[in-house]
């Protein structure tokens, strides 16, 4: 399923909580511009407080999923979920997407993925892999290393 345009994607601010200011469209490669390296891995994207922010303000609907992954608003209780239950000083949740440009009439603020990063030194507790297993096996690339498990929808 692809994105639903919300009545807020003209709106400039979704830059400035995404990316810290607004972006220049016109260095935008065909309009877009990733939330996050497409290596999906890497400790960027935006955490929960974001992604938070751009439901509460309409620029990302709740209820929209990417290619048959989870809710919006189910990846955003997942990573509440995580910060609420473990140790956020070892356990960083980010989300990775995209944003489309408010020149397109398709503008909108996608996101495609979630990540649980642990430092090294931290075993990963039981109840948090099989919940994060549990949830989101079933996306499209789905990995879990040493440092880190991740589930993307194409």
């Amino acid at each position: 399923m692809i994105s639903k345009r919300t009545k807020h994607n003209d709106d400039r601010e979704r830059e400035r909580i995404v990316y810290g200011t607004e972006v220049d469209w016109d260095s935008a490669s065909g309009g877009l511009k990733r939330i996050g390296p497409l290596s999906e891995h890497l400790d960027t994207g935006i955490g929960t407080d974001k992604l938070a922010r751009l439901i509460q303000k309409g620029y990302v609907d709740p209820e929209d999923t990417q290619n048959g992954g989870p809710r919006m608003q189910k990846l955003l209780e997942f990573g509440d979920w995580v910060e609420d239950n473990f140790d956020t000083e070892n356990i960083t949740v980010r989300y990775t997407g995209y944003m489309i440009s408010v020149d397109r009439p398709d503008s909108r603020v996608t996101i495609t993925g979630i990540r649980i990063i642990y430092s090294d030194e931290l075993t990963v507790p039981v109840k948090l892999e099989n919940e994060f297993i549990g949830e989101f096996r079933r996306a499209d690339e789905f990995e879990r290393t040493d440092e880190y498990m991740r589930a993307w929808w194409d």
